[in-house]
Parts: C-alpha cells; sequence; structure tokens
C-alpha cells in the first residue's frame, strides 16, 4: 500500500515543484543531483522500493530503550510524597 501511495505521490511533487517554478529555478532532477552530491547521500531510483520499505521497517521496530524528560519540580514533588 505505501510502496503504491509513493508512485502516484513523488511523480505529483516532481510536477508541482515544475509548475510552482518553473524556469525560476533548475530542474527538480539537476536540484536533486546537486543536493545529494553536496550532501553527500545516495539518490535511489526507486524511492517506494529501495529507502521506504526500510524507512517504514525501522520506524515499527521496538525501541531498545526509552528517554523521559522530567521537570525539576515534578520530580521534587515526587521526592516529597514518598
Amino acid at each position: 500500500m505505501l510502496e503504491k501511495k509513493v508512485e502516484k505521490a513523488e511523480p505529483e511533487g516532481r510536477e508541482n515543484f515544475e509548475d510552482a517554478y518553473g524556469d525560476d529555478m533548475p530542474s527538480y532532477l539537476e536540484l536533486q543531483k546537486e543536493l545529494s552530491e553536496k550532501l553527500d547521500i545516495k539518490i535511489y531510483d526507486n524511492i517506494a522500493k529501495d529507502v521506504l520499505q526500510r524507512f517504514f521497517k525501522t520506524a515499527e521496530r521496538e525501541p531498545k530503550f526509552t528517554i523521559k524528560y522530567v521537570l525539576d519540580n515534578e520530580i521534587a514533588e515526587e521526592l516529597i510524597k514518598n
């Protein structure tokens, strides 16, 4: 399901970019290539297959640990109760 949505949304995003900026900016693919070179990241041909599936699996896995931020006054209140 995710793959089908991306296959539809990614080309629409490219088209919307081109419609919004027209000739005022380089093409979507040119900017993508330039950014990937400057940021030293790989551009995948099939985002739905190569990237999103791995991202989805990563997002669904259980964390090894969690951290809870507690304000100082909450800690003090808890200590006073005990």
